[in-house]
């Protein structure tokens, strides 16, 4: 399971099998511990607030970027949400809304640390080097497109209706 980290420490402290590695976001780079598993589950992903990245595209290029600002409340303006689309596993496409920076290297920045972050995080088990004998499921908690194509999407609504799509052989 990769996960925040404080959801990792929460579940640190309940009685999980032993079996069952826990990692968090921003912290698997490299790492080998899920080479064997049977199963990744991702829940949520890392994504820094519009400010984070604006910050950074104007630190790489010294030009200042369009902000997206305060809302009436004084809030920080969240990403607007751009059509997107997920490939599916069949070849059709999924159409969904996601987020993106309207600055291109501000939305550089977020795809890099949000998406890039999720691909670091499901080459973990290295699906890659996997033959018939040694099978990956791999389950996704997430808002964020993966670039890759997919088997099933199942929105929050429909697995609160589905619990059981949640239990895990372990």
């Amino acid at each position: 399971v990769i996960c925040q980290k404080r959801v990792r420490e929460w579940l640190q402290r309940l009685k999980i099998p032993a079996a069952c590695i826990l990692m968090h976001h921003n912290a698997v780079s490299g790492l080998d511990r899920g080479r064997h598993v049977r199963q990744l589950i991702v829940v949520g992903r890392t994504l820094p607030p519009p400010s984070a990245v604006e910050d950074l595209a104007e630190a790489l290029t010294g030009a200042a970027v369009e902000r997206l600002g305060l809302d009436e409340n004084g809030r920080e303006r969240w990403y607007p949400k751009v059509d997107g689309r997920q490939e599916m596993t069949g070849g059709l496409l999924h159409l969904t809304q996601v987020d993106q920076h309207p600055d291109v290297i501000a939305e550089a920045f977020r795809a890099s640390i949000n998406e890039g972050g999720l691909m670091q995080d499901i080459g973990r088990p290295r699906a890659v080097e996997r033959t018939e004998a040694s099978p990956l499921n791999i389950m996704l908690m997430t808002d964020t497109c993966p670039d890759m194509p997919v088997d099933e999407i199942i929105s929050m609504a429909a697995l609160a209706a589905r619990p059981s799509d949640l239990m895990l052989s372990l």
